[in-house]
């Protein structure tokens, strides 16, 4: 090869490996690894003919499949819900034969019963549209050279179809997921929790085939009919013992012969072999045994109606210990297998997570948890509130005082009964700036409803020349502005079903995007505009002398000033985010008293 093509040719990529990896597949490469368990016997002994093995798995895997899901997009250090119409119906609907409660059930309860499950995807336009699940006792691993899967097997009779796979490159192109729980002497399937339970599922199935087969006999335990004359011959003739023995099963064998009594010639002597029940200590080993089973699974044996464990304080802590040690980890890890494998055909970013916060096991809690941040004395309102899951408000930074509950500001405040009260530097001004108890000027003179110091009329808070930028958004409203309407107070999925449509695809396939906000309260959305009024009083009064026609106003907060969504992929859906600046838009107005009316305002964020 010419030097200057060795020189200037692009690098290979550089492909990883393990250097174990080939003596783990040195025996079997290309070649389908089998499980070490058999799969059909599993579920056939332990999920089809044992009660509990049963009620654990379904119990789990109900439980699991019926947790909340939610979709989250992760900028830097912030997590936002984001609504992907295409990720959600896939989830919803993972195939025409099944919904995603039904789908996510029959793949953990392969889990929990192989230590296995396989998932195949179909894509179309290179995008996720459908999911299947395989059955692990129909699939198999095939190493590649590396220790690494290169392809799974599926196979049905004497048909079998080989999907190939290749992780050393990006793995969320693999057509098909491979689940499995961790398993210390298999490079390449899971370990199913019925493993270290089998001795006591052979022994609580043993117990209960013991039982009925008791049951059977009458409830009582075998014995020998035995023979013993006090004189004569010390056995039966043949022909004797042959009519007595059929005698005796056909006259007391069974369970329709339970209890009638039996009757003995002379010499005839009936000799207990088997034990009772009672001595056997039958129920104390069948409920250790069912016990045992549950541990293994992860299922608290109250919630099974057994007796013995009552550790918990009643069946709701029961439930909590169930959801938190065995439900939420066990859903958690299957979002964690479809993030790397399922999510990057929708977006970077993107991650399918548990909505704890939507289970109704934990509400309780939530309750307890809310009643105390609310009534802590020592967090500010913003502090509460992002405690609470919600956005910052503008003045929000302040501590309430216990007494009173009134702002803790800058300059100090008062109490009902007067008393002054230490202030924090806030930079914030107090909102009670007189005692309630303090005389008001009765209604109907010029200083009505004003309050007074000493019998005497005081200054409004707000001069002439403040109320020119300051404005009430409840009466621009009916002067004909939008700002409540459009922007105060809307649900999320409202704002992202707004900038989620069609005609601004093409505006996002050139690189652009789309995004519309929401203050919080109406007091929010004064509050903004307000402040962003008086911060440009040289724009406000062009328009309002009628130099201008209309003009956009913008501020930015230091701190949140509502959300808005976002739309600037075409290939995933829109996201939700906080807001730091503010767009006031106002008209000239003669009719009005400032002689502008707002017509639109609405918290944003500067593009990146």
């Amino acid at each position: 090869m010419p030097l200057l093509d060795r020189l200037f040719r692009p690098a290979s990529r550089e492909h990883k490996a393990s250097r174990v990896g080939a003596l783990v597949a040195a025996f079997s490469v290309g070649r389908p690894v089998w499980q070490e368990r058999d799969f059909q016997k599993l579920a056939r002994e332990g999920y089809r003919r044992n009660v509990i093995v049963y009620a654990c798995i379904w119990f789990t895997a109900k439980a699991a499949a019926d947790v909340p899901l939610k979709i989250l997009r992760h900028r830097g250090t912030t997590n936002g819900a984001v609504a992907l119409p295409r990720l959600k119906a896939l989830l919803d609907r993972p195939n025409p034969v099944e919904d995603g409660v039904s789908f996510r059930q029959a793949v953990v309860s392969d889990y929990l019963l192989s230590g296995n499950a396989f998932m195949e995807r179909v894509d179309v336009d290179a995008t996720p549209h459908e999911l299947y699940r395989w059955r692990p006792d129909r699939a198999r691993v095939v190493p590649g050279a590396d220790g690494l899967p290169r392809a799974y097997e599926f196979a049905v009779g004497s048909t079998t179809r080989r999907v190939a796979v290749d992780f050393t490159r990006d793995a969320s192109d693999a057509a098909v997921l491979h689940w499995r729980d961790y398993n210390p002497t298999d490079d390449f399937y899971g370990m199913s929790p019925l493993d270290p339970a089998a001795f006591a599922i052979d022994g609580h199935t043993g117990a209960a085939a013991w039982n009925k087969a008791l049951l059977d006999n009458g409830a009582q335990p075998s014995g020998a009919l035995v023979y013993a004359p006090r004189e004569g011959p010390d056995k039966l003739a043949e022909a004797q013992w042959e009519r007595l023995r059929q005698e005796l099963d056909q006259a007391f064998s069974g369970a329709a012969n339970a209890g009638k009594p039996l009757l003995l010639d002379g010499g005839m002597d009936w000799k207990e072999m088997g034990l009772s029940p009672r001595d056997m200590s039958f129920v104390e080993g069948k409920n250790s045994s069912a016990r045992d089973i549950a541990l293994a699974i992860g299922v608290p044996p109250l919630l099974l109606g057994l007796p013995g464990d009552n550790t918990h304080a009643n069946y709701a802590e029961a439930n909590k210990a169930f959801y938190r040690q065995t439900v939420l980890p066990l859903i958690a890890n299957l979002c964690r297998a479809w993030n790397w494998w399922l999510t990057p055909s929708f977006g970077q970013g993107l991650s399918i997570v548990p909505d704890i916060d939507a289970l109704p096991v934990f509400a309780d809690e939530r309750t307890a948890a809310w009643s105390r941040i609310e009534s802590s004395s020592v967090l500010t309102v913003n502090e509460k509130r992002a405690a609470l899951g919600y956005a910052p408000i503008a003045g929000g930074d302040v501590l309430l005082v216990p007494a009173t509950m009134s702002p803790f500001g800058k300059g100090g405040a008062r109490t009902q009964s007067g008393a002054a009260v230490a202030a924090a530097d806030t930079g914030l001004e107090p909102a009670l700036k007189f005692s309630p108890d303090q005389p008001r000027v009765p209604a109907g003179s010029p200083d009505g409803g004003q309050w007074t110091s000493d019998e005497a009329p005081i200054e409004p808070a707000q001069n002439e020349t403040s109320r020119q930028y300051w404005v009430d958004l409840n009466q621009e409203e009916k002067r004909g502005g939008h700002a409540i309407r459009e922007h105060v107070g809307l649900s999320d999925q409202d704002f992202m079903d707004e900038v989620h449509q069609v005609r601004y695809e093409p505006l996002i396939e050139a690189g652009g995007s789309v995004a519309d906000g929401s203050f919080a309260t109406v007091e929010d959305a004064n509050n903004f505009v307000n402040r962003t009024l008086d911060d440009d009083k040289s724009t406000v009064n062009l328009v309002a002398e009628g130099k201008r026609s209309r003009a956009t106003l913008n501020k930015r907060f230091g701190y949140p000033t509502g959300k808005e969504a976002v739309w600037e992929d075409v290939n995933s859906g829109p996201y939700m985010q906080r807001t730091y600046n503010v767009r006031v838009i106002i008209d000239y107005a003669p009719d009005t008293p400032r002689g502008y009316l707002v017509r639109t305002a609405f918290p944003y964020n500067e593009p990146r």
